[in-house]
């Protein structure tokens, strides 16, 4: 059985033999696979059609009532550069409701994934449901959101930035960041990077539990938003290299070079786009990971 997208058959996707599976956990998996297909907008018929990037602003926070002092200002800086931008955040909570609202069957996943996983799968979703920019918590605003799309004579419908450039510790040449990015409603590449997410979720099996969970870097975070955009690239022969270092637009998705979004960047970077051209600050913190990780507190890039 293999999962389909937005009408297309992802390369990587394996084929499951549901012999020694349970019927709950075939029930399960097959609940997941056809999620698009109890998603809210198969009813909506212009679902899709949007073909400029709506004034949305998204951020997921643990606490609303709490939200930390660093968020509070960039949030304040956000809004006063991008009067036009509708601020959207959402909590737990929220987003989950929403999750349930717009595509229910990814519910079945909810009570397996680590709080950051459901952070990533619903940034995933209400991008590729509402459109807009996705911003984590800790990330401030630099250039305001209008000016993004500048570097392309015809405006993208997605916008991506890169993190890091043959990097320790990730596993492509690229990595592609999700702390920050921007689409238009309807996407494809959002849907393929959910498939991402339930093929590796129904491969790991983690209902049943006793198995190693994955890194969340793994199994909802940019490592596998990277994946996704590889399979996108490969299909317009292209690598992640050929859209690394200057402006680079392909179909109607738009590459930021590592300048953008992760100024400092990480590993090799060829100064190919004019310094300066700094979309937003990231400062890393880390929140996600466990009390005493050294990378919980990071520097600014």
């Amino acid at each position: 059985m293999s999962i389909h997208s937005s009408g297309h058959t992802l390369a990587h996707t394996p084929q499951y033999n549901f012999t020694d599976w349970s019927e709950h956990s075939v029930a399960l998996a097959k609940g997941l696979m056809a999620w698009q297909d109890q998603a809210w907008w198969t009813t909506r018929p212009h679902h899709g059609g949007v073909n400029h990037i709506p004034p949305n602003l998204f951020l997921k926070v643990a606490n609303k009532e709490r939200l930390a002092d660093h968020t509070k200002e960039f949030v304040a800086g956000c809004q006063e550069m991008n009067p036009e931008f509708d601020v959207h955040i959402y909590d737990a909570v929220e987003a989950e409701t929403s999750v349930g609202s717009l595509a229910p069957a990814l519910l079945a996943m909810w009570p397996y994934l680590e709080p950051v996983e459901r952070a990533d799968l619903w940034r995933y979703l209400i991008l590729y449901s509402s459109g807009g920019v996705y911003l984590d918590s800790d990330v401030q605003c630099v250039l305001p959101f209008r000016e993004w799309n500048h570097p392309f004579q015809h405006p993208a419908r997605v916008l991506v930035g890169i993190e890091a450039i043959n990097a320790p510790n990730c596993y492509q040449p690229v990595q592609f960041c999700q702390y920050t990015f921007a689409a238009a409603p309807g996407h494809p590449l959002f849907a393929r990077v959910i498939d991402y997410i339930v093929a590796k979720f129904l491969l790991d099996r983690r209902w049943e539990g006793g198995a190693e969970q994955p890194s969340p870097l793994l199994s909802t975070g940019p490592f596998i938003w990277t994946e996704a955009i590889i399979e996108y690239l490969w299909e317009q022969g292209l690598t992640s290299l050929d859209v690394a270092n200057v402006p680079f637009k392909i179909d109607d998705v738009g590459f930021l070079p590592m300048t953008a979004f992760a100024h400092t960047g990480v590993g090799e970077r060829e100064d190919l786009w004019p310094e300066g051209r700094q979309y937003v600050k990231h400062y890393f913190k880390g929140t996600w990971r466990p009390e005493g990780d050294p990378l919980r507190q990071g520097n600014p890039a």
